[in-house]
């Protein structure tokens, strides 16, 4: 007996662990790896930040946090998006959230209708399809390679 919806059942596997774990054998049989596989960096969190996160815990900072992020960060973010793009940007339009992927996954859900179809680039974040399908929506892919202009990118 299934005890989820269809939306939850119809999830994949995006893939790309499984080229991370090739990825993996390949550098430790040797192989020189670029990884592009999961957008992880290629750095270690730098040491600043450790002990920034070290002293917030230390100082109490754990308890939860304003839904769409801490107000102080919000308000830096802000004056930053409105110095750099000259426009005015107030605090309340502001979302801090733990990476792409929740951002993302309420935006679909917010707008895409069961039976809704909707575009997604081939090739393109594999995310995408799960979170359509997820909220009943049907995936169109169609081939980006054609409208990316590969001489200004060089």
């Amino acid at each position: 007996m299934n005890n989820f919806t269809d939306g939850v059942t119809s999830l994949k596997n995006e893939g790309a662990y499984k080229i991370l774990a090739a990825a993996t054998k390949l550098e430790a049989e040797g192989q020189n790896i670029v990884h592009l596989e999961i957008g992880q960096p290629d750095f270690d969190t730098p040491a600043h930040i450790c002990e920034a996160g070290i002293q917030a815990i230390r100082a109490g900072k754990t308890q939860y946090n304003n839904p769409s992020g801490i107000t102080s960060l919000k308000d830096e973010i802000a004056k930053s998006v409105s110095r750099q793009r000259g426009i005015k940007v107030d605090h309340s339009n502001v979302v801090v959230g733990p990476g792409a992927k929740p951002g993302l996954w309420f935006a679909v859900q917010a707008i895409v209708e069961t039976g809704d179809e909707v575009l997604i680039p081939d090739p393109g974040f594999p995310t995408y399809t799960n979170m359509v399908k997820a909220f009943g929506g049907v995936v169109t892919t169609y081939t980006c390679i054609d409208c990316i202009d590969m001489e200004e990118i060089k």
